[in-house]
């Protein structure tokens, strides 16, 4: 009955109304762990007994604010914050997962969904998330900079890469917050359509092929050159238990150029094996990307690997992680660039999906999660809502002189993803 349930209520609320707003000012629009399977005040109890008039009639109650502090330390250099209050106090004290918070500072308040992960949104959208991973709670925005974006803080890079920040107008470098209830379970038939599992063992995985399990694939939309540009897992970070076969992949099909999107090059060549994997003997570029593509240093950083691409003709390949979100980013546009239409670079993308979680067309949570993420992330980097209707080519070459390259540069990139390897 639970799960029922839940998912008829994912349903009927997928395309509501948003229940993300923040105050005063209009925020952006920010990306996946096992979800808490109910709410305590939903419509069934442990046993899946239909609840009676009397619980029906009785609310849980609203849990109390919850107040700290952050200092410009707890923020990362992608722009999460770190707060100072325990995840598990935050649930202990009744906040669920799916609920709407108010997550107020001296001069904003935020009204944010509560989740387990990033992913508990869409790309561009800000969540505050208690993840299994970290003791306390982060205030982020999936594939994006919650600082910078939400006027909390203002960001320095400096030319070694590594990044400051500072309060604005505040000298002491703490900043007081409190958390509030805003709406119980608000957000919680989105929650439950974002919720993904994946694992790292390759025994989980009986019915994919070892690439598959590397996310590893080559990109054969329309106007890719046969066997020119591939995609994967990250073929030395063993995270995820997926480079080794990453690493197999990408030398059984002879790749002479990488583009590295999440490692600098310091943290790249100290990964164990990496003198026997295939960096060793490819070109390559390390980029050490964050995930806010409407930020400039991740522009700067991507006109630089695109222009290596376009200096170094080879068989290419993109990975940063898991080979998903950044790499995913990368990927749709190179295939619009080269002329793909909206439903391959959609499909490519959500190859990865079926990898990872076995999402397949047809599944309730694919048309979901391709709206929200590789659809919304191309409307964003073409600054237009109709993609159906754009040439998507020319919106591509667009951003691409944007950033940085020039005419020459843009059409000797096209011409080395043009060319056959096959």
């Amino acid at each position: 009955m639970k799960k029922l349930v839940a998912l008829l209520a994912a349903i009927v609320l997928l395309f509501g109304a948003c229940c993300v707003s923040a105050r005063p000012a209009a925020q952006p629009a920010v990306g996946v762990t096992e979800a808490q399977p109910a709410r305590e005040d939903g419509p069934a109890d442990e046993n899946g007994a239909e609840p009676t008039e009397e619980a029906e009639a009785t609310p849980a109650p609203v849990p109390a604010p919850m107040s700290g502090e952050i200092g410009t330390d707890d923020i990362s250099k992608t722009g999460n914050i770190t707060l100072s209050v325990s995840c598990r106090d935050f649930l202990d004290a009744g906040y669920q997962f799916g609920d709407i918070v108010t997550l107020a500072f001296s001069d904003k308040a935020l009204d944010l969904p509560f989740g387990s992960s990033y992913s508990d949104v869409d790309t561009g959208e800000p969540i505050l998330a208690a993840r299994e991973k970290d003791n306390k709670l982060k205030a982020a925005i999936n594939m994006g900079d919650f600082a910078t974006a939400c006027g909390i803080a203002v960001k320095t890079v400096h030319e070694d890469e590594t990044v400051s920040w500072e309060f604005p107008g505040n000298t002491e470098g703490r900043l007081s917050f409190t958390i509030s209830m805003k709406e119980p379970g608000g957000y919680y038939g989105q929650y439950v359509a974002h919720q993904l599992s994946y694992t790292d063992e390759r025994s989980d995985y009986p019915g994919l092929t070892d690439e598959q399990f590397a996310n590893f694939r080559v990109v054969q939309t329309a106007g890719m050159g046969k066997d020119t540009l591939y995609r994967t897992a990250s073929p030395v970070n063993p995270k995820h238990g997926r480079n080794a076969y990453a690493d197999e992949a990408l030398k059984n099909h002879g790749v002479t150029v990488i583009m590295d999107l999440v490692d600098d090059e310091a943290s790249l060549t100290a990964f164990p094996g990496y003198e026997e994997s295939c960096y060793h003997t490819v070109r390559h570029i390390a980029l050490n990307m964050g995930t806010d593509f409407t930020a400039a240093d991740y522009r700067e950083k991507l006109a630089r690997g695109l222009r290596f691409f376009a200096e170094n003709p080879g068989v290419y390949a993109v990975h940063c992680l898991e080979g998903k979100d950044r790499t995913g980013v990368v990927c749709a546009l190179l295939e619009c660039l080269m002329g793909a239409p909206l439903e391959e670079a959609v499909a490519d993308y959500m190859l990865t999906f079926r990898n990872y979680y076995g999402v397949e067309p047809g599944d309730a949570k694919y048309d979901v999660i391709s709206q929200g993420n590789v659809v919304k992330n191309l409307q964003k980097l073409f600054g237009t809502e109709d993609l159906e209707g754009a040439d998507l080519s020319a919106c591509a070459e667009e951003f691409i002189r944007g950033i940085g390259l020039s005419d020459t540069e843009l059409q000797n990139l096209k011409a080395n993803l043009r060319a056959d390897h096959s």
